[in-house]
């Protein structure tokens, strides 16, 4: 997927979901990335610190690439990530 059908997919997304709906979502994935996360014994110290979910979901992620294969971190994302905002 091209970096340009990304974002339209996003948008469609998001001009597709409620604020509610899009809150729930985040929480959603900040505590999928923090399971996951937990589960690779990553140091979270960081994103512990940091004030606001987007830049947790954010650092956590990092983490979580900078561990896994690049293949293994597209079947999490798939798996977890892509499921939760459908």
């Amino acid at each position: 997927m091209t970096l340009q059908e990304k974002k339209e997919l996003a948008n469609l997304y998001i001009e597709q979901t409620t604020l509610q709906e899009l809150y729930e979502h985040r929480e959603e994935v900040r505590k999928a990335l923090r399971k996951k996360a937990v589960e690779l014994s990553l140091d979270t110290h960081k994103a512990d610190i940091v004030m606001g979910v987007g830049r947790e979901i954010r650092i956590l992620d990092e983490l979580i690439k900078e561990k896994l294969s690049k293949k293994d971190y597209q079947q999490f994302i798939e798996t977890n990530i892509n499921k939760i905002c459908k």
